[in-house]
């Protein structure tokens, strides 16, 4: 650990730009700081957003010609910064999915016009939708509701492969491995266990050619092609090498 920052509210999600310089942070009071990272001992608070909902997905533009960060909120409101001037930034624009919460944004890898979201349901969480959004319309592009034999609810975590263009999602009943730029199914890997309760999907390897997932209370990780749940490896490993961090009560904290 270099530095540790207190917050009053807990932190819902973090997101870095591509070079690592910048991190926002998200907060459940409807809180978004821009911290400067230049200087790991002593970060430095460049920027407050305010807004009403609690925060749950933030996203750093890929193309520094086109400075923006993304938040998606509870709401349902996605909205668009321009940050050019990183010290303030400008709404540019708001996007909005109706009754659904925002859980997570990618910015498209290859098309800097386009913005990836995971929605949910307000409702128990029983339906989840993808969207690829055209950021000079404002209009869905695209949209994939991913399902498994249990519906398509209950969403536990994703990730998104930008070499081989997939995005994984974690539901009831299992996980959907989604081609984004065919909109096509490549794999539903069945998770019949509902006391598997995955909250981290990460794409690895030198081609991304594997998915590793964390759960309570394992770990597996498995090729893509013959991933199955049940390969796991424990989770007081993972603890003991500082990678999972333990439950803290408030004040919140931002380890970097």
């Amino acid at each position: 650990m270099i530095t540790s920052l207190e917050y009053p509210s807990s932190i819902t999600i973090l997101a870095s730009d591509k070079n690592n310089k910048y991190l926002a942070a998200g907060f459940a009071d409807g809180t978004i700081k821009i911290l400067d990272l230049s200087n790991l001992s002593n970060p430095k608070e460049l920027a407050t957003i305010n807004l009403n909902n609690q925060i749950l997905a933030l996203s750093f533009s890929t193309d520094s010609d086109i400075p923006y960060l993304a938040s998606g909120s509870s709401n349902g409101k996605i909205n668009i910064w321009d940050i050019s001037d990183i010290t303030k930034p400008e709404l540019h624009t708001t996007f909005y999915d109706p009754n659904n919460s925002i859980l997570q944004l990618w910015f498209h890898p290859t098309d800097p016009n386009m913005l990836i979201s995971i929605s949910s349901s307000t409702i128990m969480q029983m339906s989840n939708t993808i969207n690829i959004w055209d950021l000079t319309t404002g209009k869905v592009v695209t949209t994939f509701t991913p399902t498994t034999g249990y519906g398509s609810g209950g969403y536990q975590g994703a990730s998104l492969n930008p070499q081989k263009a997939y995005i994984a999602i974690r539901l009831w009943g299992g996980i959907v491995i989604w081609d984004y730029s065919k909109n096509k199914v490549i794999k539903t890997i069945p998770c019949p266990s509902q006391g598997d309760y995955i909250r981290v999907l990460a794409f690895g390897g030198p081609k991304g050619e594997f998915l590793a997932s964390y759960n309570r209370p394992k770990v597996s990780r498995a090729p893509l092609s013959n991933s199955e749940c049940g390969k796991y490896v424990y989770l007081n490993y993972l603890r003991s090498k500082g990678i999972v961090p333990k439950h803290k009560a408030p004040p919140y904290n931002i380890i970097i």
